[in-house]
């Protein structure tokens, strides 16, 4: 681990995720600015990070829910690195001997209290995620038959900090 002073804020570099299984993920090797971006933190190997274990390597506080959404952060200090996932996508609770984290993604552990599996494309800030979520359970109109706009709620399928999202719409 090292650490180099004032960096660029929006710094990412590989960190890319992976589901592993319904409760652990992969945070591939790389490097990030600290969210305050005063800190470059590097992890030169990949961290697992498991829904039922407390702590680093696990849940910030309480217990795995199922239909939550969890910010993956990547946490560094004298204590080492390790990954942490919390429900905050700002304020992770850090554990002791970690004063630096860093959100490098987001995962969902789905009705059935599994993670969903997803595929990432990307390695910087910009990333993408395809989720394996039923898509049937956004299903608005059936046979286009609506003569005026419909309004959907998209929040249970997408991050609260998203930039875009990309739907598909079948005729």
């Amino acid at each position: 681990m090292s650490y180099r002073v004032e960096t660029q804020q929006d710094f990412v570099a590989g960190l890319r995720l992976s589901w592993v299984s319904a409760t652990q993920i992969t945070i591939g090797a790389g490097r990030c600015a600290d969210s305050n971006g005063r800190q470059l933190v590097r992890s030169a190997s990949t961290l697992t990070v498991d829904i039922t274990v407390s702590g680093a390597g696990g849940l910030d506080t309480g217990t795995e829910a199922s239909g939550t959404w969890y910010a993956v952060y990547l946490i560094a200090g004298p204590t080492g690195i390790a990954g942490l996932l919390s429900t905050s996508a700002t304020t992770p609770t850090k554990p002791a001997g970690y004063p630096f984290a860093r959100r490098v993604g987001w995962i969902k552990n789905d009705g059935s209290s599994d993670l969903a599996p997803f595929q990432q494309s990307g390695g910087d800030r910009n990333r993408i995620y395809d989720w394996n979520i039923d898509k049937n359970s956004l299903l608005v109109l059936s046979s286009c038959a609506a003569a005026t706009y419909t309004s959907v709620d998209c929040s249970a399928y997408i991050p609260s900090t998203s930039i875009n999202a990309y739907c598909l719409v079948l005729a």
